[in-house]
């Protein structure tokens, strides 16, 4: 099984195959989480690195707007190779750069 494949493990009863992230695949959330970070905090809400807030943060509330948003979708798609559906957009899934990085997470 390569590295970014998704293994599975049994539950506890053998029924349920519940996902489990392989070293690759945390690898890369940990690379995407670096080039969201800068990408939104170096270029659409220019920030101090020393003033950078936390991944959970509300990006709305530190001025993420329809436009800047738009810029990320776009970033996302060309610099990381994810296509994030339209359909699937919810303020819950861009919320944070949490929210982000596990949405690409389901696209890779």
């Amino acid at each position: 099984m390569g590295g970014c494949e998704i293994a599975t493990l049994n539950h506890l009863m053998g029924q349920t195959r519940l996902p489990v992230f392989t070293r690759g695949m945390r690898q890369r959330r940990m690379k995407d989480r670096e080039k969201i970070r800068e990408y939104l905090f170096g270029t659409l809400l220019p920030t101090a690195v020393s003033a950078r807030p936390g991944d959970d943060a509300s990006l709305f509330d530190l001025g993420l707007d329809s436009l800047r948003l738009m810029q990320l979708l776009v970033f996302v798609e060309q610099s990381l190779g994810v296509n994030l559906p339209d359909h699937e957009m919810t303020p819950e899934r861009v919320e944070s750069v949490d929210a982000i990085v596990e949405w690409i997470g389901e696209h890779r």
